[in-house]
């Protein structure tokens, strides 16, 4: 960066076209914050919520502006953190500054990393995760100082992001995988997590499954673009990601089988989970509405795929929208109890399906090694959670006939 002295500007969308405004920062005890898309116009303190961050500084008496990277352009904490780094640089500071010290920069370089790895699902995880951690540091504590640097997390901090979790609702199961996730993190940043707390204890919970007059209802109140990746899930079992980037590719019309495979596309890409591949066989009634769909749609290459043929990323959504507007909410969970849109029954998920389709081949007498290839399950303990023997036909009746 040339220059002795680096701006971050904020490139906004103005009433009169794109201008450049110098960042603003505000001082919260012993930090500089930015105040994201917060501007001077005019004299006056204006929200401008549309733009991008930018470097500028000087070359020979001229002015020149430098863009960031991707991830950093509309990301406040990245883009201060690039600012940073550049403005030492430009003071003569030729020391290298390690990305891994600072909690964002780390925190990208970690979710980057794991994309690079082909692991999206697990990024996009991640990323979530720390970015929920990294709120938990920011809430007010007399105790506890806000913190920059990965070393100066603490088992305090640690601790505090339980408790920011229950209270927001989460599972005790939960919390223990975030809790994994940025333990993770940390290893990955090089720092010494002996430290650490335990991982919190929780109760194994059975697998919640759908019964019959659920998929009747919720199917039955869908239109034929969600009932097909409803059944893709429940009928095949698969995953939502695996779901959602189906192509017609995957499918063997001649032997009624569905192979889950990566796939890397202009657009998009993806990868399966555990890096397994697996065929799963394709029941005759859904084979013969996936050929009335090919043909409706040829040029297509998802199954399923939005207007643009991109994956759509908003079946979830759709799911608890349609149970709302269907009036299947269960009307007793803590998201059944938000008002309007917000109102999202925690009953409704897509991989629930997976565990339905799971369950139902358990109880019809489909052996555990087959179910475990078809889930795709590394080892056949996370397939035998399935098995619900308190709930075939078989075991209630030889019940009733030892006690009546």
């Amino acid at each position: 960066m040339a220059g002795k002295k680096v701006v971050l500007v904020w490139n906004a969308k103005t009433p009169r076209g794109w201008r450049r405004f110098p960042a603003r920062f505000e001082t919260r005890g012993n930090r500089q914050v930015l105040l994201h898309g917060s501007v001077i116009d005019g004299g006056e303190v204006t929200q401008y919520d549309t733009g991008r961050y930018e470097l500028r500084s000087y070359r020979d008496g001229k002015m020149i502006y430098t863009q960031l990277r991707d991830g950093e352009q509309s990301n406040p904490d990245a883009a201060a953190t690039a600012w940073y780094i550049a403005s030492r640089q430009a003071r003569g500071n030729t020391k290298k500054v390690d990305p891994f010290k600072f909690i964002k920069a780390s925190t990208d370089l970690y979710v980057r990393d794991l994309e690079q790895q082909h692991k999206t699902e697990m990024a996009e995880k991640a990323r979530h995760v720390l970015e929920e951690f990294r709120l938990s540091c920011s809430v007010d504590d007399r105790r506890l100082k806000g913190i920059t640097y990965t070393s100066g997390v603490t088992r305090a901090h640690i601790l505090r992001f339980h408790t920011f979790l229950r209270n927001r609702g989460n599972s005790p199961r939960t919390i223990a995988d975030k809790h994994q996730r940025v333990k993770a993190w940390l290893k990955f940043c090089k720092v010494n997590t002996s430290w650490f707390p335990p991982v919190p204890k929780f109760e194994t919970t059975l697998p919640n499954v759908y019964d019959k007059v659920q998929i009747d209802d919720i199917r039955g109140t869908a239109d034929d673009y969600l009932r097909l990746a409803i059944d893709l899930c429940w009928q095949l079992g698969l995953r939502e990601r695996e779901m959602s980037h189906a192509e017609w590719g995957d499918i063997d019309w001649s032997h009624s089988v569905f192979k889950v495979q990566g796939k890397i596309r202009p657009h998009y890409k993806f990868s399966v989970k555990d890096s397994e591949q697996r065929e799963m066989p394709i029941p005759a009634t859904l084979l013969a509405r996936l050929k009335e769909r090919h043909e409706e749609h040829p040029k297509t290459r998802l199954i399923v795929g939005n207007n643009e043929d991109l994956p759509e990323g908003h079946f979830l959504r759709k799911v608890k929208t349609l149970a709302r507007n269907s009036g299947l909410n269960c009307t007793k969970c803590e998201g059944c109890q938000r008002k309007g849109a917000l109102a999202e029954c925690e009953e409704w998920s897509l991989h629930r399906f997976r565990r339905t389709f799971c369950t139902t081949l358990l109880r019809n007498g489909v052996d555990l090694s087959t179910a475990q290839h078809l889930m795709g399950h590394n080892d056949l303990a996370s397939t035998m959670r399935y098995l619900r023997p308190a709930a075939s036909e078989s075991v209630q009746d030889r019940i009733n006939a030892i006690f009546g």
